[in-house]
Order: C-alpha cells, then sequence, then structure tokens
C-alpha cells in the first residue's frame, strides 16, 4: 500500500485482530521496521486500550462487534498520530468525521482526512 510505504515509516502500530491476515500483516509491517502490537479477543479485556495507546496507526483486520462498538473519537484521542486502515469497513462514516483530527482508510471507499 503506497500510504504504508509513504506515511508510516518506523512507527508504533496497533493490528487489532491476529487471524489469518492479521498476523501476516503483524509480522510484514514488524519486517519493515515498525513496532507492532497484534490484539485478539482472547485478550480483549482492557486490551484494545493499552493496543492503541500512542500507537501511530491501527490496521483493523478483523469485522468483530467489539472493534464496531468502539467510540472512534475516543480511540483517537489515545493514539499519537491517528491513521486508521479499515480492511473491514468496521467504522462508520459518521462516526469518524466525529473525530477533531485523522486519517481513516477504508477498504473499497475513498479515504476521510480531517
Amino acid at each position: 500500500m503506497k500510504i504504508v510505504r509513504e506515511r508510516l515509516i518506523d512507527k508504533k502500530i496497533a493490528v487489532l485482530g491476529t487471524g489469518y491476515v492479521g498476523l501476516s500483516t503483524g509480522v510484514c509491517l514488524s519486517q519493515i521496521g515498525h513496532q507492532v502490537t497484534c490484539i485478539d479477543i482472547i485478550r480483549y479485556a482492557g486490551s484494545i486500550d493499552e493496543a492503541i495507546f500512542e500507537a501511530d496507526a491501527v490496521f483493523i483486520v478483523t469485522g468483530w462487534n467489539e472493534i464496531k462498538g468502539l467510540d472512534v473519537v475516543k480511540m483517537v484521542e489515545k493514539m499519537k498520530e491517528p491513521i486508521i486502515f479499515d480492511g473491514r469497513n468496521c467504522l462508520s462514516e459518521e462516526k469518524i468525521r466525529a473525530c477533531s483530527s485523522v486519517e481513516y482508510y477504508p477498504i473499497g471507499k475513498p479515504p476521510i482526512i480531517i
């Protein structure tokens, strides 16, 4: 992804969902020099906040209801640099537009940059 190569250099990345795609994404990002924290539903209680705290970017690679129900404004406030790649289109445009500053890249839809 061009945006990943150009915007994310030596960053702290949170990957939400570590099934095959999430784990592969985490490994690839780690191999190109990022500090990667992966989280799966097994560690959900309290751990999504830990994963996103001061993250430069979040990759959503799971369609969990827990992700769809996130308070995106609060999530973005905890991030160092609010860049979100939503591989499952879990977050609504309404939730994204409620943020004061965010770069949001959904799959198959135009990005939202505020």
